[in-house]
């Protein structure tokens, strides 16, 4: 009798086991992973677990990312506005999207090269954005070409938007001088640190105070970027401020000898050394003499005097090219 009870529950106790390994499914079909702290189904093993997956049935997928549109494939987003994309790795990323932010935005979308159709000339870019609403603006200023009749403060862009974006080539003045100047003309007025009805950033207060319309003046951002080769792909960001205008207002100024590029690291370029005075195809800062063509750059006596500029005094200083320590500037001999 003994013998036959001891039978028996060996029998019920492998019965519930087999029971319960059936009940669970077992195998792949029910994968388990941890979240979070909390263990939960992975149903296509790709380790995130099904409540925070965004495809759960689809292991090459499993987060959401915002992506912005970009039509020329060039990382430079064509508008402000995102869109979530249950992606993966980077071959999952939705065409004709980027995931990186603005700004900036694309200069020319549509055209990966960033040319705009024209040959590569430096562009300046001025991005900004106003604190709430969508005004009718425009933008004045001396940092794209003068146009025909000539304009001490001509017109640069205009629109109606949120978000505007203000593109053209550098003006040769600006490149001259190493700053060039513009403000942002606006309706409707706001009322701000300048007085109850102003329509232009930046301001001038009745106590003479200067304000750049940001800190909760109307402003909502503004940044200034440059390209040096026009190619949009050697943006660097460039340092501005706020000055008086000599009429009770104010302008921003544009430095285009100071600023950051991608990294964060101060730059000291000037489009000015970017030019080819001299047409020879050897842009100033490689060429062995700036004024006077010599594609073919001969120094027979290498010291970095081209042999054309002998006998040239390129900076005016009084020492001859070939014997001058910097023959660019006047200050060094």
């Amino acid at each position: 009798m003994k013998i036959r009870w001891l039978i028996m529950v060996i029998f019920v106790s492998f019965s519930l086991i087999f029971w319960n390994g059936c009940a669970g499914g077992g195998g792949d079909d029910n994968r388990k992973t941890v979240n979070n702290g909390n263990t939960a189904n992975d149903t296509d093993g790709d380790g995130v677990a099904d409540p925070y997956d965004c495809a759960p049935n689809d292991s090459t997928r499993y987060n959401n990312v915002s992506f912005w549109p970009d039509a020329d494939g060039d990382g430079l987003p064509d508008s402000g506005n995102s869109q979530l994309f249950c992606v993966g790795a980077p071959s999952t990323y939705p065409n004709g999207y980027t995931p990186n932010a603005p700004p900036p935005l694309d200069p020319c979308p549509g055209d990966h090269d960033n040319t705009c159709g024209v040959p590569s000339v430096p562009y300046l870019q001025i991005d900004f954005a106003f604190a709430t609403g969508t005004p009718e603006w425009t933008v004045y200023g001396t940092c794209f070409p003068d146009p025909a009749p000539p304009d001490n403060f001509p017109e640069m862009c205009e629109g109606q938007s949120h978000e505007g974006s203000c593109l053209g080539a550098v003006n040769p003045e600006a490149i001259a001088t190493g700053y060039c100047i513009f403000a942002i003309n606006f309706t409707p007025p706001v009322s701000n640190h300048c007085g109850d009805e102003v329509n232009w950033f930046p301001c001038q207060s009745g106590d003479q105070a200067l304000f750049s319309g940001l800190d909760g003046d109307g402003l909502g951002g503004l940044q200034v970027y440059l390209s040096p080769s026009g190619l949009g792909n050697d943006i660097l960001v460039l340092d501005w401020d706020v000055i008086d205008n000599g009429q009770g207002g104010a302008n921003f100024i544009v430095y285009l000898n100071s600023g950051t590029d991608d990294d964060g690291n101060d730059i000291t370029v000037i489009v000015g050394i970017l030019q080819d005075t001299d047409n020879d195809g050897i842009l100033n800062p490689d060429d062995n003499c700036i004024r006077v063509a010599n594609p073919l750059q001969e120094d027979l006596d290498s010291n970095g005097v081209g042999d054309v500029c002998v006998g040239i005094d390129t900076d005016n200083d009084g020492w001859l090219d070939v014997s001058d320590a910097d023959p660019n500037d006047p200050n060094v001999h």
